[in-house]
């Protein structure tokens, strides 16, 4: 027997909240580009046009890179610490 009380899952499945700015999008579609959210509003998505997007500093750190260490240096220490 099905119980009257409990919701139906399928009637809940894909809800939105309402409008999210484009730095919430950003967060929740795995940090994908700005432009990329704007093209994504034709799958369905409410986006606030009008919203600013924010600094991602994952994002930042993501694509952060480092100078590759020397093969050969030409330096030597000459005093224990240096």
């Amino acid at each position: 027997m099905v119980n009257p009380n409990k919701a139906n899952p399928s009637e809940h499945t894909n809800v939105a909240a309402g409008k999210m700015s484009i730095s919430e999008a950003h967060h929740k579609l795995r940090h994908i580009s700005h432009t990329a959210i704007k093209h994504a509003i034709s799958s369905g998505i409410d986006i606030d046009m009008d919203s600013k997007p924010e600094f991602c500093e994952a994002c930042v750190k993501a694509k952060s890179s480092r100078e590759p260490f020397p093969k050969k240096s030409d330096t030597r220490a000459t005093k224990y610490g240096e």
